[in-house]
């Protein structure tokens, strides 16, 4: 079915357009200011074939998943995921990573970058990130927001604030879509 609406079927377009997934509306009520912890992962059902996912992966020094390490020593990798599901498929995926050092209870932000991927017929296109100036001395922030979009002409802007602190395993990230 995917195929076919890539391809312009009409029919294939009318039938997907009825998932959960294409009403901005629908996704915003479920997602907004939902938060999601360091190693966590939340799935968002909608019960009709269509999920989002929300996800936060951290790296650090040998936990969880390899180090990223540099000549200055152990850094965390922190990245906050939201992924858009079609039928058990993942049709898109936008990521806001950040590398910091924990530094005691003073972490500074080190690099921020966004990247988007998706499947034929969907479109994430990252614009960018900053930093989030109003999180006080022990945490850094990032946000970055990225835009899906499909051939059907549905699209959704998600916005990812995400943060990390000395200690990786108080990390948390919270996502807002626009519409």
């Amino acid at each position: 079915m995917l195929e076919k609406a890539n391809k312009g079927d009409q029919a294939a377009i009318k039938a997907l357009s009825k998932f959960s997934i294409f009403d901005s509306k629908k996704v915003a009520e479920k997602v907004n200011g939902v938060r999601v912890y360091a190693g966590q992962t939340k799935t968002i059902d909608f019960g009709d074939g269509s999920a989002i996912t929300l996800d936060y992966q951290i790296t650090s020094g040998g936990t969880q998943i390899p180090a990223y390490y540099t000549w200055e020593g152990d850094y965390v990798h922190a990245i906050a995921m939201h992924k858009w599901f079609l039928l058990g498929v993942e049709v898109g995926r936008y990521e806001l990573h950040f590398i910091y050092d924990p530094n005691g209870n003073n972490p500074i932000l080190k690099e921020k970058w966004d990247t988007g991927s998706a499947i034929y017929g969907n479109q994430v296109n990252p614009l960018g990130t900053d930093v989030l100036t109003d999180v006080g001395p022990y945490a850094v922030g990032v946000t970055g927001r990225g835009i899906w979009s499909t051939n059907m002409g549905a699209s959704q802007t998600v916005k990812i604030n995400a943060y990390g602190y000395f200690d990786p395993s108080l990390n948390w990230a919270e996502e807002w879509i626009y519409y």
